[in-house]
C-alpha cells in the first residue's frame, strides 16, 4: 500500500496543469505586448529622424537662398511628390507631400518679414514644418498629428 500511495502523489494534477498553462500564458501575452509597444516606438523614432533630417537638409538649403519666398524644393532629389496647397497667415508658405521610409508626410514652409513695432527689419523669419500621422497609414494628415517644426532668420540686406 505504500508503493502506490508514493505513485500517486508525484503525479501531475489537472489543477496544476492549468495553474502552469495559465502561468505560460500570461508571460507570453506579457511579451507579445511588449514587442508590440518596442515596435511602435521604433516607428516613432524613425518618423521623428526623417523628419528630423528633411527639416534641417530643407531649412540649410532655403537659408542658403536667403530665405528666398519663392523657394521650390522640389527639385532637390528629396522625393517631394509636389504641392498641397498654399497658406498666407501672416506671411507666404507652401505646402507638400513627401513619402521617406514608406512614411508620408507634409512638409509646410512658410516665411515672414520680421516686423518690430512699424518697422520692417532686414530679417526673414523662415520655417519649415513636416508632420505625418501617427497611424503611419495613409491619407490626410489632420491637425492632431505629430508634427516637428524648426525656425530660423536670414538677413535679407546682404
Amino acid at each position: 500500500m505504500n508503493v502506490k500511495l508514493s505513485r500517486s502523489a508525484s503525479a501531475v494534477t489537472l489543477i496544476e496543469l492549468m495553474i502552469t498553462i495559465a502561468i505560460l500564458a500570461i508571460a507570453a501575452l506579457g511579451a507579445l505586448g511588449y514587442q508590440y509597444h518596442a515596435v511602435r516606438h521604433v516607428q516613432i523614432a524613425r518618423a521623428q529622424m526623417v523628419a528630423t533630417r528633411i527639416t534641417q537638409m530643407l531649412l540649410e538649403d532655403w537659408k542658403s537662398t536667403g530665405g528666398d519666398s519663392a523657394y521650390n524644393p522640389i527639385g532637390l532629389g528629396l522625393g517631394i511628390t509636389g504641392t498641397f496647397g498654399t497658406i498666407t497667415p501672416g506671411g507666404s508658405g507652401v505646402i507638400y507631400n513627401i513619402t521617406q521610409d514608406n512614411i508620408a508626410m507634409r512638409i509646410t514652409l512658410s516665411s515672414a518679414n520680421v516686423v518690430e513695432g512699424t518697422t520692417t527689419l532686414p530679417l526673414r523669419q523662415i520655417t519649415v514644418t513636416v508632420q505625418w500621422r501617427k497611424d503611419f497609414g495613409s491619407g490626410t494628415i489632420g491637425a492632431s498629428d505629430p508634427s516637428l517644426q524648426y525656425t530660423t532668420y536670414v538677413r535679407t540686406d546682404t
